[in-house]
C-alpha cells in the first residue's frame, strides 16, 4: 500500500483537498500575469493555481473578458523590445485601433455580469478566492461606463478590489 503525508502536490491530488496558500497567517497569492507564458483561458488559470497550491489570485481583464466574448483587436501589435522606440503606427492603424476602443468601450458597458458570477462560482468551487479585478478598464482615457463596468465586474466576481498599472 502507499501512504501518502504531508502537503505535496501529490498528496494534495490524491485525496482532492483544495488548494491552501495561508502560510502562518499571510495569505499568498498571485495574479495571473505570473502565468503569461502559458494559455489563459480561465480554466487553465484555475488549473495553474490549484497546481501551485494557491487559493488567492488577483485575475487579470484581458483573459476573462477574451472569455466572455470581447471584441477582437484586429490589429496585430509587434511585442514592444525593451530599448526599442516605439513602433510608428500609420493614420490606418490609429483608425482602427480608435473603432476597436470603442467596440470595447460599448461591449463593456453592455455586457452581462453572469458570466462574471459563473467563473467566480467556479474559482470559489476549486477553492480558488479571487482577491482583485485587473481589468484594462481604469485608465484616464477608459469612459465612466467603463469604469463602472470595472466595479461591477470586480463585485460580481467576489473581488474586494480592483487593481490597475501606471
Amino acid at each position: 500500500g502507499i501512504l501518502v503525508t504531508g502537503k505535496s502536490a501529490f498528496a494534495r491530488n490524491f485525496f482532492l483537498s483544495k488548494p491552501n496558500s495561508l502560510i502562518r497567517g499571510v495569505q499568498i497569492g498571485v495574479t495571473t500575469y505570473s502565468f503569461r507564458s502559458m494559455p489563459g483561458h480561465p480554466d487553465k488559470l484555475l488549473q495553474y493555481c490549484i497546481e501551485s497550491n494557491i487559493n488567492a489570485v488577483e485575475l487579470k481583464g484581458d483573459e476573462v473578458e477574451d472569455y466572455l466574448g470581447k471584441p477582437v483587436n484586429p490589429v496585430k501589435m509587434q511585442p514592444r523590445v525593451p530599448g526599442q522606440p516605439k513602433q510608428e503606427l500609420s493614420e490606418e492603424v490609429k483608425a482602427q485601433l480608435k473603432q476597436y476602443k470603442e467596440q470595447v468601450a460599448a461591449w463593456r458597458e453592455s455586457v452581462s455580469m453572469d458570466g462574471f458570477t459563473e467563473l467566480r462560482k467556479k474559482f470559489n468551487a476549486a477553492g480558488v478566492y479571487i482577491f482583485a479585478y485587473k481589468p484594462n478598464a481604469l485608465a484616464a482615457d477608459n469612459t465612466d461606463g467603463e469604469v463602472t463596468y470595472a466595479m461591477r465586474a470586480a463585485k460580481a466576481l467576489g473581488a474586494t478590489s480592483v487593481s490597475v498599472e501606471l
